[in-house]
């Protein structure tokens, strides 16, 4: 009945408007976190695969440098000692394991020296038709196409110039097997990582699926293949069409680098389910969050609802209100009553108690541990505290309930202030704050007043000043009088009371909130049972406060002769 009631709620107009407006701004606050999340883990992804491009594009490039130098050494060497081609040729294949083959063109394509293991395909070769023969007489060296030996393995034709006197070139053609390339491009072990590297036709040269025909070995038609190798650009993998499905049929994320020596690129990829696992994870983060959200909206609209219809029952049973009100009031009298009996049976064994600690701790101190005198000490201490909060309690107990009786006598407010202070003094000692009594010039009148309650004004003024106040903090007692009027004052130097909470500091069990923030002990009484007893005498309890700066607690007594009725 209620869930059917709740739904015709939820049906009205302006409700549903609130639930759909709250519903907009849970997943825009849903998207806020989880969108730039994304990009992070995205970019963290691609970060982790770009150094590992890095590095092994730094290998190879080092690799393919070390190659070419050693072979523009040889052409050097034939440069400067033509008479020794031959045998700089037979030295250098015997040095260089990887090199397979090395001839030595004119300017026409010409063979004039050659030597290594040539195939019979080897020796039918139309040099005048490679590009890097066009190159090297242009004066350039460079790397050609990869192909395949009977072997499988991927060898690649070098070509350097060789000057010579007369200002003609002459070209240095060497076979070089690349297996050793295989090895720097093997991905790690931890992870589905794959490494490979393509031609400038986009063939996968070196890599898993190199030994596969050429035409299956085409990778031109994915979108990162073709801006790292047709455009030479650098891809981190964070463009919409650089992702791709492999040869497995797994959705892969990839980046890309060019290696310019051999105008070769270099691919590293992994699939997106292992680079993306964390993006995954804070995905469904997400719509939990966003399912949370959405039963603690429907939670508290149904709070609301609830609240709604009580508030409606509530209306139309004021006049029961009424009733249970003055029933309330009479049980907040037998509580009074019950407090009262109640504190009064656990003072007499807390007094027990009390004495019991105080002899243990006076009269057998050489029998103690320290231990257990520091134990014996929180005890007596924490005991002290709970007979304190009685009392007050009872003081409260007594005062709502009109019960509270003065004595009324001739006192000097000096003599019991100066008393007072001497009574605090060793505590004040204790904190490190600085505790006086500035006596009045003249004497002061009397004041008809109950002197033990207001003592008990005087201390809780005290107390709360030693509590509150830092090391180093000074707290100031005075006393004047004018007009027929005593006023006694307290200063400190202390935390001061927050300005939107001084409304409520004469209200029972409260706390300000720096004071809750020291931990420091108090029972929030101590200011109303003070604000009662004067007003008893016919005075009244003000306060000045800023907050960090300090406090000045004032109350104001008649001098007159006469008591007045409590």
């Amino acid at each position: 009945m209620d869930i059917f009631a709740f739904l015709t709620f939820l049906s009205r107009r302006r409700i549903f408007l609130i639930l759909l407006f709250l519903l907009g701004w849970l997943v825009f606050l849903d998207l806020l976190w989880l969108l730039p999340t994304q990009t992070s883990v995205r970019s963290s992804a691609s970060e982790l695969s770009m150094q590992m491009a890095e590095n092994a594009t730094s290998n190879i490039s080092t690799s393919l440098e070390d190659i070419l130098a050693k072979i523009q050494n040889a052409a050097l060497d034939i440069q400067a000692e033509p008479d020794r081609t031959q045998l700089v040729i037979d030295r250098i294949l015997e040095r260089n394991p990887s090199f397979i083959n090395i001839t030595l063109l004119d300017g026409s394509g010409t063979e004039l020296v050659r030597s290594g293991l040539f195939t019979q395909e080897d020796s039918g070769r139309e040099y005048s038709k490679m590009s890097g023969v066009y190159l090297a007489l242009a004066g350039s060296s460079s790397f050609s196409n990869v192909t395949r030996d009977e072997d499988g393995s991927p060898t690649s034709l070098v070509t350097v110039p060789v000057a010579r006197p007369d200002g003609t070139r002459d070209i240095l053609v060497v076979d070089v097997n690349l297996k050793h390339l295989a090895e720097i491009v093997q991905p790690p072990e931890i992870g589905s990582w794959r490494i490979y590297i393509a031609d400038q036709k986009g063939a996968e040269i070196i890599g898993p699926n190199a030994s596969v025909t050429e035409e299956e070995r085409s990778l031109l038609s994915r979108p990162i293949v073709q801006k790292v190798v047709v455009d030479g650009e650098m891809s981190y993998g964070l463009a919409p069409d650089d992702s791709y499905v492999n040869e497995e049929g797994v959705r892969v994320f990839a980046v890309g680098m060019p290696i310019p020596i051999a105008s070769w690129s270099l691919f590293v990829e992994r699939p997106e389910s292992e680079a993306f696992r964390q993006a995954t994870i804070v995905g469904w983060l997400a719509f939990a969050i966003l399912i949370l959200g959405f039963f603690a909206i429907v939670v508290a609209l149904w709070s609301y609802w609830r609240q709604a219809v009580l508030n409606e029952r509530l209306s139309a049973q004021g006049l029961d209100l009424i009733r249970k009100n003055a029933q309330l009031q009479e049980l907040d009298k037998v509580k009074s009553e019950f407090i009262s009996v109640a504190a009064h049976q656990l003072r007499t064994p807390l007094s027990a108690i009390k004495w019991t600690l105080g002899l243990l701790i006076d009269e057998h101190t050489e029998n103690l541990t320290p231990e257990q005198r520091s134990l014996l000490m929180k005890g007596f201490e924490s005991n002290e505290r709970i007979i304190k909060l009685i009392n007050e309690m009872l003081v409260v107990t007594r005062i709502e309930s009109g019960k509270i009786r003065l004595t009324f006598v001739p006192i000097h407010i000096e003599d019991l202030m100066e008393s007072t202070v001497l009574d605090f003094a060793s505590q004040a000692y204790v904190r490190k704050v600085a505790l006086t009594f500035d006596h009045p010039k003249e004497s002061l009148p009397f004041i008809s007043a109950d002197p033990e309650q207001l003592r008990n004004v005087i201390q809780n003024l005290i107390e709360n000043s030693v509590r509150y106040t830092p090391e180093g903090g000074t707290i100031r007692l005075a006393a004047s009088s004018e007009n027929g009027i005593v006023k006694v004052s307290v200063t400190d130097t202390g935390i001061g009371i927050p300005a939107g909470q001084q409304s409520s500091i004469f209200n029972k069990f409260f706390r300000a909130d720096n004071a809750t923030k020291r931990q420091t002990d108090g029972s929030g009484l101590g200011l109303f049972i003070s604000k009662s007893i004067v007003e008893k005498h016919g005075g009244s309890l003000t306060f000045d406060s800023t907050e960090g700066k300090g406090t000045t607690f004032s109350f104001t007594i008649p001098v007159s002769t006469g008591a007045f009725r409590s």
